[in-house]
C-alpha cells in the first residue's frame, strides 16, 4: 500500500454503500469488485464497522497497519 491511509474516507464510503443496499448486497459487491489480493485491506474495516464477524473469512490475514489505525478512531 502507498501514501497516507485516509480510514475515516474508506469508512464513510463503506457506510453508505452498506446503508445504501443493505448488508446482504452490499457485502456480494463489495467481495465480488475488490481484487482478492486486497481483501486483507477491507477486512478490517468490514469489522470494525460490525458488518463482519471476526469469525467469518478466516483465512484472509488482516493488514496490522490498517488495524492499528482503526483502533485509534
Amino acid at each position: 500500500m502507498q501514501g497516507d491511509l485516509q480510514e475515516r474516507l474508506i469508512l464513510n464510503h463503506l457506510i453508505v454503500i452498506y446503508n445504501v443496499f443493505g448488508i446482504e448486497a452490499a457485502d456480494r459487491m463489495v467481495w465480488f469488485k475488490i481484487n482478492k489480493e486486497h481483501y486483507g485491506y477491507i477486512k478490517p474495516f468490514l469489522i470494525f464497522l460490525s458488518f463482519l464477524k471476526e469469525t467469518d473469512k478466516t483465512e484472509i490475514q488482516m493488514d496490522d497497519n490498517i488495524i492499528a489505525k482503526l483502533r485509534n478512531i
